[in-house]
């Protein structure tokens, strides 16, 4: 499968220029916490570490490839994984 159709296969995900960005909402701020420290392991499992934005009921995720300044491969393996956390 080509990068773009990966993208496109990630439902909770949008492309803004070269970054993938998604949004996930939760009860109150104790989910969200425990959502981020999720995500922080799974990132650190890749070795690809995202922008992950915190806040009450909310978790906002920004990943992109700082070497190539693009979106990547390991953004969408990410992706992917994330996504599972929270089916």
């Amino acid at each position: 499968m080509t990068l773009e159709k990966n993208i496109q296969s990630l439902k909770r995900w949008k492309k803004k220029g070269d970054i993938l960005e998604a949004r996930f909402l939760f009860n109150n701020f104790s989910e969200s916490l425990e959502a981020t420290n999720k995500i922080g392991v799974l990132a650190e499992k890749h070795n690809h570490h995202p922008e992950i934005t915190l806040s009450w009921g909310k978790v906002s995720i920004r990943l992109w490839s700082h070497d190539t300044k693009s979106i990547t491969e390991r953004d969408i393996n990410l992706a992917k994984d994330i996504d599972l956390l929270f089916q």
